[in-house]
C-alpha cells in the first residue's frame, strides 16, 4: 500500500492493540475472537469476586510461574 510502511499483519494488530489497550478472549470452538477494551473486560473492583474465603491456608502456596508460556501461544482462525 502506499500510505502504510512494510509490516507483517501480526505487527498490526499488536499495534492496534497496545494503542487503544485492547483484550483478546477467544472461542476455539466456535471460532470467534473477542476483543474489547481493558476497561471492559476485566470487572471493576466494586464488581470483583472475593474470593478469599476460598483459600485453604492450612497448606503451603506453591506458585509457579510460566517463563516460556509467549513461545507457546499461537492465535489461529
Amino acid at each position: 500500500a502506499f500510505l502504510l510502511p512494510q509490516a507483517k499483519q501480526s505487527e498490526f494488530v499488536i499495534g492496534v492493540a497496545q494503542l487503544f489497550n485492547l483484550q483478546f478472549k477467544t472461542d476455539p470452538i466456535r471460532k470467534i475472537i473477542t476483543i474489547e477494551p481493558y476497561d471492559h473486560f476485566y470487572k471493576s473492583t466494586s464488581e470483583a469476586v472475593d474470593w478469599s474465603e476460598k483459600i485453604d491456608y492450612s497448606k503451603n502456596i506453591d506458585d509457579e510461574f510460566i517463563y516460556d508460556i509467549k513461545s507457546k501461544i499461537t492465535l489461529k482462525y
